[in-house]
């Protein structure tokens, strides 16, 4: 199933990630706020996006969910006005303004509001609330102590493996 994958792909993204903060990184330090730090990057990097995304795809077109994962820039831009205070130029605010208007062009609003539209509403906010996680989470990276990179999404991946490992499990 698409949770069995998506907890397959977290679990064996850990692994992979922990050889690479052990040789190429810092390892794990063993720092409460490091594990602090983590598991909110785990939340908002993996274990929401994954979930949210899993629900969303079982019920619209890849189609719609790709487009949808293409606002990730763009959700970040925005987010990073509203909680970092970033200034952004004339030039980008209009290229943000035209990525959200291609993504209603692609989405197809004229079915919004039909059946299908409203049965798939809840689908549409799970992947928008996947798209928004991510962006978070590169805000959240922003606002962290300097950390290694391999280091922080071993760890992040660790305890998103949690989470992760039931679903994977149940294949077995």
């Amino acid at each position: 199933s698409l949770a069995q994958s998506a907890g397959g792909r977290i679990v064996f993204g850990a692994i992979f990630l922990l050889f690479l903060a052990i040789f190429f990184g810092e390892g794990l330090p063993r720092q409460l706020w490091f594990w602090k730090c983590s598991a909110a990057i785990a939340i908002t990097n993996f274990v929401l996006p994954f979930t949210l995304a899993t629900y969303s795809q079982m019920y619209l077109p890849s189609n719609v969910v790709g487009v949808m994962f293409s606002l990730i820039p763009l959700t970040t831009i925005g987010l990073s006005v509203l909680l970092l205070g970033v200034q952004i130029s004339k030039r980008k605010l209009i290229g943000v303004v035209i990525g959200f208007s291609g993504f209603v062009v692609v989405s197809e609003p004229t079915k919004w509001f039909d059946d299908t539209g409203l049965g798939h509403a809840l689908p549409m906010l799970a992947g928008l609330g996947a798209v928004i996680s991510l962006a978070y989470s590169a805000i959240l990276i922003r606002k962290m102590p300097s950390l290694h990179p391999f280091s922080l999404m071993a760890g992040s991946a660790l305890v998103a493996s949690i989470f992760g490992i039931v679903p994977f499990l149940s294949i077995f």
